[in-house]
């Protein structure tokens, strides 16, 4: 299975930031949508079953880290790969911390993973036909994350689906 570590917001967030999105961009194409916003920790790829057990015994025998609250106040753009994301001007330590932990363990399994640093974002859209024009309001989401997801990715014609297959509780800071 294709799959991914990720924190994902909670569905009343995620739905005002889909909001928020097409308001700004109304014709913007390739949007992901509300059910498919998250922060990816750790891209995995394919992964086996003794994987995704493994992931699962070391996430539920020793604390997954710790509750983080991230603030999105910013819009970026990547020309390449085409991705128009929701960021953070301020990244708490307890959120770095979190991600090395998943890569790591994403090592530990014998997944080898991007080694670019980490930026938490939210993507927006992808590929969409040229770069977006900038927000026609600046983005203000709190968020409190509370859990890791191990999700699964499905890809068709229509783009990208995921399925939260795990999920593990962040201990209060």
């Amino acid at each position: 299975m294709r799959a991914f570590l990720s924190l994902n917001p909670d569905p009343q967030t995620a739905m005002d930031i889909d909001r928020w999105s097409a308001l700004c961009w109304p014709g913007i194409e390739r949007r992901v949508p509300a059910q498919n916003l998250h922060v990816t920790l750790a891209f995995l790829g394919e992964i086996s079953q003794q994987t995704e057990a493994d992931i699962n015994e070391y996430f539920s025998t020793s604390a997954a880290g710790e509750t983080c609250q991230l603030t999105f106040d910013k819009v970026g753009y990547w020309p390449q790969p085409k991705v128009l994301w929701l960021g953070c001007e301020s990244v708490p330590a307890s959120l770095n911390v979190l991600a090395q932990r998943c890569r790591t363990l994403a090592n530990r399994v014998g997944i080898r993973v991007n080694g670019k640093r980490f930026e938490p974002h939210i993507t927006l859209a992808r590929n969409p036909a040229s770069p977006p024009q900038p927000p026609l309001t600046d983005p203000a989401f709190t968020v409190r994350f509370d859990s890791i997801q191990l999700c699964e990715s499905f890809l068709d014609k229509r783009g990208a689906r995921y399925s939260i297959r795990e999920s593990w509780a962040l201990t209060p800071d």
